[in-house]
């Protein structure tokens, strides 16, 4: 017998298991905010919060960390070949 996939609408955010993205969190999370006892001043906000994502980090300058990091981890790479290279040639001269 074959199931039918009934992804319409409202449905696919709670009836659609076969969907991986947040959409099946999103109406856990918008009930949670109908019923907060204390309207928070940011919907934005809570729904980054209960979703498990950091409120108040710039992301920015996250990227530009990564790209700092990221070519140190290049030069440091360069720097290892380079000490190899100079090895294997003492190495090699005994």
């Amino acid at each position: 017998m074959r199931r039918r996939r009934r992804c319409n609408g409202a449905r696919r955010t709670v009836a659609c298991p076969h969907t991986h993205t947040i959409l099946p969190l999103r109406p856990a999370v918008l009930v949670g905010l109908y019923e907060e006892p204390e309207r928070p001043s940011s919907a934005v906000d809570y729904v980054k919060r209960s979703l498990g994502t950091p409120v108040g980090v710039d992301s920015d300058a996250l990227r530009a960390e990564n790209e700092r990091l990221r070519a140190e981890v290049a030069s440091l790479h360069q720097q290892l070949e380079a000490a190899q290279k100079t090895i294997s040639a003492l190495s090699t001269g005994r």
